[in-house]
């Protein structure tokens, strides 16, 4: 069985890359080479969300509301309606908290990029990796909360294996005050309305 890490980069072909690159003046090879770093790091940053209980009852309520996976059936379309940048800043926010600008720093040192173009990348790619959990939840109607977080789990063990440096990092980052929370109740809180209006559902 394929990981959704494996799926996403699966998706990130010359077009996907084309409509990135538009938005974020950069060689597309260095922005397939961040997309590598960048959507571990929100795998794992939702991950974190879901490690307990609370985090992922409120992650798949959002799940449920607001995303089916059908931003993924042309993704290059969403990529090049320009709405991207703007709504998924603020899904960052939810998911990495008061850590998005060093998760920024962090991707950008290993890139070689800009803070800010790391940032809009990640941006653009937040959205993308929520429709890829929504996908797997409309295929898994009898998904409960504790399986979408051992999904979350199994991920970032994937993860772990292929890119230990990486997330050993970020991991760092993310519990950077040891209380192992990511700002989870606010996927649910604040998020829900957001991440309608991405996915076209009022």
């Amino acid at each position: 069985m394929s990981s959704i890490l494996q799926d996403l980069m699966g998706q990130l072909g010359g077009s996907v890359l084309g409509q990135m690159n538009r938005q974020v003046e950069a060689p597309q090879d260095q922005l397939s080479q961040l997309a590598k770093s960048a959507i571990p790091a929100l795998l794992a940053g939702l991950s974190r969300n879901a490690s307990n209980e609370q985090g992922a009852q409120a992650l798949l309520g959002a799940l449920d509301r607001d995303h089916d996976g059908s931003i993924l059936d042309d993704l290059s379309g969403f990529l090049g309606s320009g709405q991207s940048v703007n709504d998924g800043q603020k899904i960052l926010g939810h998911i990495f908290g008061s850590r998005q600008n060093q998760v920024a720093r962090h991707l950008g040192q290993e890139s070689g990029l800009s803070q800010e173009s790391v940032s809009k990348v990640m941006a653009m790619l937040a959205p993308v990796v929520l429709g890829a959990l929504g996908r797997n939840r409309r295929q898994e109607q009898s998904m409960s909360a504790s399986d979408l977080g051992r999904i979350l789990g199994r991920e970032r063990r994937h993860i772990e294996r292929e890119q230990p440096k990486s997330l050993g990092a970020l991991g760092g980052i993310l519990d950077s005050d040891g209380d192992g929370d990511v700002d989870s109740a606010d996927i649910a809180r604040k998020g829900a309305g957001l991440l309608g209006r991405l996915f076209g559902r009022r």
